[in-house]
């Protein structure tokens, strides 16, 4: 796209055509149609904020919600997944080293990254959370349980943030093939159709 404006007016399209008519479908099944994942990747949308110096778009924050509104529209489920993407890329962009932005701005690029910031106890502060990572012979050890993680068993790579110090947080890349990785319980949606609504 050559500026905002255009890829605003590609996304409403392919809101109108490829995913509005699939609402309902996307949730009963909690899959994306044939297709439309691949569209999102060729229209750009995974790398809207990941920055410049990385191929990214590095579109403002601004026409990132106007992209997640778009799409929320005519699914839900399908603006959630670009706003978590989004949030991760973010969290990269400010606190990733020049390794991992090279590494994980690349597979962002491609694939839709989850982000893990709410826990059962403390909910979405982060004063509250338990969950905490030490160093350990050059290493992180991560201990802790995170819910409502956002595109969860969706991506195989999360920005999680956890406690590193009494009042020090901090945000790991977290591959789901790191030992000690593992899925909980993923919860059951059956969205009754619209019109059993009004």
């Amino acid at each position: 796209m050559t500026n905002e404006t255009e890829l605003l007016q590609a996304v409403q399209q392919l809101a109108d055509k490829d995913v509005a008519p699939f609402d309902l479908q996307i949730d009963r099944q909690a899959k994306l149609p044939n297709g439309l994942f691949q569209k999102i990747v060729d229209l750009g949308l995974l790398k809207a904020k990941i920055p410049k110096e990385y191929d990214g778009l590095d579109v403002s924050a601004a026409t990132a919600g106007k992209i997640v509104n778009i799409l929320a529209k005519a699914n839900a489920s399908v603006g959630v997944m670009l706003e978590g993407h989004y949030k991760s890329c973010d969290q990269l962009a400010k606190y990733g080293t020049d390794a991992a932005k090279k590494r994980y701005f690349a597979w962002g690029a491609q694939a839709i990254l989850g982000f893990s910031n709410t826990e059962p106890e403390g909910g979405s502060d982060p004063s509250k959370h338990q969950s905490y990572a030490v160093e350990k012979d050059g290493h992180w050890i991560i201990n802790g349980d995170k819910v409502m993680i956002t595109n969860g068993t969706l991506a195989q790579v999360y920005s999680v943030n956890v406690k590193t110090g009494p009042n020090e947080y901090s945000v790991f890349i977290v591959d789901k093939g790191m030992p000690g990785f593992s899925f909980g319980y993923v919860e059951k949606f059956n969205r009754p159709a619209r019109d059993s609504l009004r």
